[in-house]
């Protein structure tokens, strides 16, 4: 719910990014015999909190790329776990 929040923030031609697919990815990973869990609000806002104290009066969400290594690093991985974040491609 945290990105239908920000939906009258943004720009009208980028409003799909904040519906909400939660579902969808839900029934594609049993689907497909994957795991999907779903990033907790709180770790949402508190990355939010952070990077606004960083970056300049432009800036709106943290980018979904983020979020997730964030979260993987922090609430994921376990002691002695080798993790390597790799770049990120939209395309």
């Amino acid at each position: 719910m945290r990105f239908m929040e920000l939906k009258t923030k943004l720009d009208p031609a980028l409003d799909d990014l904040c519906d909400d697919c939660t579902a969808e990815f839900a029934m594609f990973a049993a689907e497909t015999k994957k795991m999907f869990k779903a990033i907790p609000r709180s770790h949402h806002d508190r990355f939010d909190i952070e990077l606004q104290s960083k970056l300049s009066e432009s800036y709106v969400v943290p980018s979904s790329g983020l979020m997730a290594i964030g979260y993987a690093l922090e609430e994921v991985s376990k002691s002695g776990d080798e993790n390597y974040p790799r770049r990120l491609d939209h395309q």
